[in-house]
């Protein structure tokens, strides 16, 4: 995969643990730098003297010379905790193209009622969906359920809210707050985006539009939880899209492999690991260190998608590949289990 050197102009704090950082995209880059909202980078760092590589979402609009992600710290000391910490406007990053199946295409004469469903540092992808229909879908409407810990720790709450206000008869922001602040405005609910929650913002934000779009995205099994009461209230799956991710759900099944040696061509260096039958090929490949791209880790970001030269594998579950890339020989390395003693993949 191409990293592409764009330097950082940019730094803003958006809470205490987290930073909209904005990179320069060269106007030779431009027709390549393009994206759709919802769409995120890989980020290229050398530290501590590994190369790691992380997924962050595109919060900014899809056009024009900035590229801006929102970086939350996770306390690994790592590439987050880095950007958040350490990153100074004027220093180059690696980023690499736009890439991901978790967008809007934005069509000026639609009119759709995009309800959004975010937790914590999700907001990311679903705040540039947000402002990319808002500007680009003049008929459309936007509702977004959104659960933090409490007004200071809300991402992009200053922004929301002036949102609301420039298209006040177009979106809809209700917050729920896990804690009680000091200082801040009142949540429209108190407590966690819950079944009673979810029941609540449809109710409210019932409209006479046909087409209806969901998204979701969130930390642990926020996706999951908020997926089963949509379907529950009758939403039909076709309707709802997810991004997720940090740490994958545990399987409820899993499929045993078999035991078998990885070749593994990571952006060139070929490297060799042995995958026992408990693993998937992600979890062999991080076993012995081996920085690969990889987010959500449960099938559904696609990050971690690599082409499978040779040999067998089984996927465990797919939602991020299509029927027609699956048959140009792309698998998803965190749920791949061997089915052949030797298999080769290429990043």
């Amino acid at each position: 995969m191409a990293y592409y050197s764009l330097p950082l102009v940019e730094k803003k704090q958006e809470t205490t643990d987290c930073h909209t950082l904005s990179f320069e995209v060269p106007h030779g880059l431009r027709a390549l730098f393009s994206w759709r909202a919802g769409q995120y980078v890989r980020v290229r760092l050398h530290l501590a003297g590994k190369d790691h590589r992380r997924c962050f979402s595109i919060s900014s609009l899809p056009e024009g010379k900035l590229l801006s992600i929102t970086v939350k710290s996770n306390g690994t000391g790592q590439v987050s905790d880095y950007l958040n910490s350490e990153a100074k406007v004027g220093q180059r990053f690696d980023l690499s193209l736009p890439q991901g199946m978790f967008n809007v295409n934005t069509q000026v004469d639609a009119t759709k009622h995009y309800l959004l469903f975010a937790a914590g540092s999700g907001i990311t992808p679903l705040y540039a969906i947000a402002l990319s229909v808002l500007t680009h879908e003049p008929h459309s409407q936007v509702s977004l359920l959104y659960g933090s810990r409490d007004q200071q720790h809300t991402i992009f709450y200053r922004a929301l809210t002036e949102l609301q206000q420039r298209f006040e008869n177009r979106l809809s922001v209700r917050h729920c707050f896990t804690e009680k602040g000091l200082f801040g405005a009142s949540p429209w609910r108190k407590g966690r985006v819950d079944a009673e929650a979810i029941q609540s913002f449809l109710s409210v934000e019932h409209d006479n539009i046909a087409e209806k779009e969901y998204y979701i995205c969130g930390p642990g099994d926020f996706n999951f939880f908020t997926k089963q009461t949509l379907t529950e209230l009758s939403v039909s799956p076709a309707q709802i899209f997810e991004e997720h991710f940090g740490l994958r759900p545990a399987p409820q099944q899993f499929i045993k492999g078999e035991t078998a040696t990885l070749e593994l061509d990571a952006e060139g260096r070929i490297q060799s690991v042995p995958v026992n039958p408990k693993q998937t090929l992600l979890e062999a490949i991080k076993a012995h260190n081996i920085e690969v791209p990889h987010l959500c880790e449960a099938g559904v970001c696609g990050a971690c998608a690599c082409q499978l030269v040779s040999g067998e594998v089984k996927m465990l579950n797919n939602i991020a590949l299509s029927q027609q890339e699956i048959e140009q020989g792309q698998v998803l390395a965190c749920q791949s289990v061997a089915r052949s003693p030797a298999i080769k993949i290429k990043f």
